[in-house]
Order: structure tokens, then sequence, then C-alpha cells
């Protein structure tokens, strides 16, 4: 039991130096720590500096810091896209081509994707494809709907493709009725810039099954 609470102890303590470094950079006022049976207590007064100051906020019915993660910011600041749509494929063989193209510029995409199949498909993603025409556009939409704001990156349906590219992700979905394929912000592509991209849909099964596919990412310049 002693050696837990010197771990918790170590634990608050490193702690508390980051917020001390975060404080000394952001101009937040540290109060503490403070010991009572065993916890610690660290009080933090001020703002947080990210170009404007705004001050730091708690939830008021859990006291716990208001925070969201990085690409829910996005959202609000209106730089967040999407593309979620379905189709139905008929015939085994059947291919179904996306094409994905980044422009010429240090405002990265940084992508996340699901799938989702009525019955059983091979899907495989290349990089730098070489295309003779896109295909037909397709619609994106801004997360933020009071946003005029317009995604860098295009989409498009049915390219004439005549070098798919370097092979980077593929996958088999729909072994077992409405199987799905999914990423979490840990398996978050970040596309390279004027770079196309091909999604390639295969079809295994016979007759006519359902397709679905949600693409979403923000577009994003690094600050260092």
């Amino acid at each position: 039991m002693r050696d837990r609470k010197n771990q918790g102890a170590l634990f608050a303590l490193c702690f508390v130096v980051l917020l001390c470094a975060i404080g000394w950079q952001q101009g937040v006022q540290i109060i503490g720590p403070t010991t009572s049976d065993g916890n610690v207590s660290v009080t933090l007064n001020g703002t947080i500096s990210g170009g404007d100051e705004v001050p730091l906020s708690v939830d008021s019915s859990t006291n716990s810091l208001q925070v969201i993660d990085y690409s829910h910011h996005e959202i609000h600041s209106a730089s967040h896209y999407n593309r979620k749509n379905w189709l139905d494929i008929t015939g085994a063989g059947t291919t179904v081509d996306f094409l994905i193209v980044t422009p010429d510029t240090t405002k990265w995409a940084h992508l996340v994707y699901e799938f989702a199949g009525e019955a059983e498909f091979t899907l495989t993603a290349y990089e730098a494809t070489t295309t003779s025409a896109d295909g037909t556009p397709l619609s994106t939409f801004n997360n933020q709907r009071n946003s005029a704001n317009t995604a860098g990156v295009t989409l498009y349906s049915g390219p004439t493709v005549t070098d798919v590219g370097d092979e980077i992700w593929a996958t088999k979905i729909g072994s077992s009725r409405n199987d799905t394929e999914g990423s979490r912000n840990d398996d978050e592509w970040v596309l390279k810039q004027n770079t196309k991209y091909l999604l390639r849909v295969v079809k295994v099964a016979t007759g006519t099954h359902w397709f679905a596919y949600n693409l979403e990412w923000y577009e994003h310049t690094d600050k260092n």
C-alpha cells in the first residue's frame, strides 16, 4: 500500500512539474500543491494563450477541466470535412475506384475512414496514382455548417487509371454480414501534398450488395 502511495506521490509531483512548465509558458498561476490524506491538490488560475488569451474553464457538475481533442477543435475552426455515402455493387470481380487528390500546399489533410459492406469486398489504397482523367467529382461537406470554407482535398469516382502507384494499405471486409473496417485517431493518415490516392473496392461475392464509406479529414498547417 505504501508503495502505491509513493508511486501516486511521484506521479503527482511529475504532473505538477509539467503544469509548472505549461504555466510558465502560458501565464497560468499555479497554487499548491497541497496534500490531505495522501491526496495532492493543485489549483490553476489564469488564461492559456493561443493567439487570443482564453480563461481556463471547468465543468460545473464535475469540476473537471474542459478540453476537446484536436480533430474536434478543427470542426469548430471550420477546417474539418467529410464525405459519407453508399452504393450498390453487382457481380463478383466488379471494381469501383475512388480518387483522393491533395493540393500542392503545406496545409495537409489528416484523414480517418470507415467502410462497411453487406457482402465480401477487398479494399486497397495506393499512393502516387497516375490518371488520364480524374473522373466524376464528389461533393464534400464542411462539418461546421455555419462556415463557407471548402476543402482543398478533392474526391472523385470512376477515374481513368494509367498507373495505380504504390500500395500502402489493404484489407478485406464483409466475411460476415454488415462487416465494418474503421480507423481511430491513432490510425490517422497525414496525406502527402500534391498527390493522388486511389481507393480500389473489388466485390468478391456474387449478387448485388451495398458498400458504404465514410471519409473524414481536417486540413492543417504544421506549427513547427
